[in-house]
């Protein structure tokens, strides 16, 4: 925290990561809030919720920094680690040819 601006972490899947999406999370005064992440963001990436800092006696609150953890999965079935050789093959013949 720095003044009223809050900062913090957030894990986002990688499929969210990846194609974009939203996550929900509580933010500091207890609301429930709604990121919405752009697609291919990296992970240590921060993004800022203007105004859902801590609030002021008057005027605007101050912003909620976010930095986002990239959350890879886990358990993953045989179909889904082929389905992700897959992808790093494309990828590296994606880069043979550049």
């Amino acid at each position: 925290m720095k003044g009223r601006d809050v900062h913090r972490e957030l894990r986002v899947p990688l499929y969210d990561a990846v194609l974009g999406g939203e996550v929900s999370f509580p933010g500091p005064n207890g609301s429930t809030l709604t990121l919405k992440i752009p697609p291919e963001t990296q992970g240590g990436s921060q993004l800022r919720l203007t105004g859902q800092g801590l609030p002021r006696a008057r005027g605007q609150a101050g912003d909620l920094y976010v930095r986002l953890q990239i959350e890879l999965p886990t358990n993953l079935t045989e179909k889904e680690r082929s389905l992700f050789r897959q992808l790093a093959e494309l990828r590296a013949h994606r880069h043979a040819e550049s």
